[in-house]
C-alpha cells in the first residue's frame, strides 16, 4: 500500500523557453483535465495551479500498489519586463499546457541599416 503519495504538494516539470519573439512555458500535467488547471497574472508573477490525479477511492477497491502521484500543485514565476502578460495565450494538447507569452516590441531585436557614405577628408 503506497498511500505515502497521496494528498501531497506535486511539483510538474516545467520548461521555459525563449526565442526572438516570444517567451514559452511548457508544463506536464499528464491525465489533467484543463478545466482543472488555473493560470493567473498578477503584476510580474505567473502562478500556474491545480489539483493532480484521482483522488476517489472506490467502494470495495483495495490499491495493491500506487505510484500515481496525486495531489495539489503550485509554481509560480517571475516573468521577465519584456514580456506582454495581457497577451498570453494557452493551449493544452497530449498533457502538457503551453503559454506564449509574446515580447513587448520595443524588447524585439532591431537591425539598424548601416549607410554606406563618401566621406572624402
Amino acid at each position: 500500500d503506497r498511500d505515502d503519495l497521496t494528498g501531497r504538494s506535486l511539483v510538474p516539470a516545467m520548461d521555459v523557453v525563449e526565442n526572438e519573439n516570444n517567451v514559452e512555458i511548457r508544463v506536464d500535467l499528464p491525465g489533467m483535465d484543463p478545466e482543472h488547471v488555473n493560470v493567473e497574472v498578477e503584476g510580474d508573477t505567473l502562478t500556474i495551479s491545480g489539483e493532480m490525479g484521482d483522488t476517489i477511492e472506490r467502494e470495495g477497491e483495495r490499491y495493491h500498489y500506487r505510484e500515481r502521484s496525486m495531489g495539489s500543485f503550485k509554481r509560480t514565476l517571475r516573468l521577465p519586463d519584456y514580456v506582454n502578460a495581457e497577451s498570453c495565450e494557452a493551449s493544452f494538447k497530449n498533457g502538457v499546457l503551453n503559454l506564449t507569452l509574446p515580447k513587448r516590441e520595443e524588447s524585439k531585436p532591431r537591425r539598424i541599416q548601416i549607410q554606406a557614405g563618401n566621406n572624402a577628408s
